[in-house]
């Protein structure tokens, strides 16, 4: 279900901490993990202040003050998907940027006692479903398109 939907992303829009942590296990992993050749090899976006060079391959760097704008283009310019995976902080910013066209959570079942919420910056925007798929342990694969 995973490697199928990021194998769909033309571009994946990352920050720099996954950049740090992703791009030094996907190098490394070589190609007989499946995962790894569709991951080196996608167009990187990576949105930070702090990151000097990337190294990973395809791999550019976006400041903040710009990649608004920057991705919009993209949105414009590409007929694949634009997606990110696992940076609540980049999901966040693209929330509060009107840059989430469909949003696909997986939720595992596990309660803590509290925490903030997961999107507030889609509080003003409706969520309608689109796809919901039971995976193994209780997870579940849900899609929604936002509008």
């Amino acid at each position: 279900m995973i490697e199928r939907l990021d194998q769909s992303h033309e571009v994946f829009v990352i920050g720099r901490k996954q950049y740090d942590e992703w791009s030094q296990h996907w190098t490394a992993a070589g190609k007989d993990e499946p995962y790894a050749s569709f991951i080196n090899e996608v167009e990187k976006v990576v949105i930070s202040d702090s990151l000097d060079e990337a190294t990973w391959n395809n791999t550019r760097i976006v400041r903040r003050a710009d990649a608004a704008e920057e991705l919009g283009k993209l949105r414009s310019e590409r007929t694949g998907t634009i997606g990110t995976w696992g940076s609540l902080t980049v999901v966040r910013w693209m929330a509060q940027n009107n840059l989430i066209d469909r949003l696909h959570l997986i939720v595992a079942p596990t309660v803590v006692g509290e925490g903030d919420r997961l999107f507030p910056e889609l509080a003003s925007k409706d969520l309608h479903p689109v796809e919901t798929q039971a995976l193994s342990k209780g997870v579940q694969s849900l899609v929604f398109d936002v509008l």
